[in-house]
């Protein structure tokens, strides 16, 4: 093959991929989507884990908020809990990833014992059983990053 070939068939592949980028980020109406700024992320988490009632006044809830927002930002974090998400929480907020994960812990153990039978299941369905006892971090959090991203993105 020439190299003008070659160099047609990169352009057509180039404006191919532009085009299939083009569309995946426009919605059914042909209106190319807003991402959320950092701050309306914030906002939508904050919300969604007030519904869930985790009390504001446990260092958990901080941090919670914190790493839902950060596998929103990036869901590859949600597979390295332990070994990622934790220890940059920490960083954050100068204290030890062991510390994070029992923070965390505790939050959603808290909020589970508060929180309306309704709501859980509207936002983690049958994911969870009631009977099984409350969510671990990685679910808890892997399941509201979902929820927030199929309803408000």
């Amino acid at each position: 093959m020439d190299t003008r070939k070659l160099e047609e068939l990169r352009e057509m592949i180039n404006e191919l991929i532009n085009a299939m980028i083009a569309q995946s980020k426009s919605t059914d109406s042909g209106i190319v989507k807003k991402l959320p700024s950092k701050e309306e992320v914030q906002k939508i988490v904050t919300e969604h884990i007030q519904e869930l009632a985790v009390p504001a006044n446990i260092k958990g809830y901080e941090y919670l908020r914190t790493a839902i927002c950060m596998v929103i930002e990036d869901s590859t974090l949600a597979r390295g809990i332990t070994k990622i998400l934790y220890p940059s929480i920490a960083k954050k907020f100068e204290d030890t990833p062991a510390k994070v994960e029992r923070a965390i812990r505790h939050a959603i153990e808290s909020a589970w014992n508060r929180v309306k039978p309704e709501k859980v299941y509207e936002i983690f369905g049958y994911t969870i059983s009631q009977s099984k006892g409350k969510p671990t971090n990685s679910e808890f959090i892997s399941i509201l990053v979902d929820h927030i991203k199929i309803y408000h993105f």
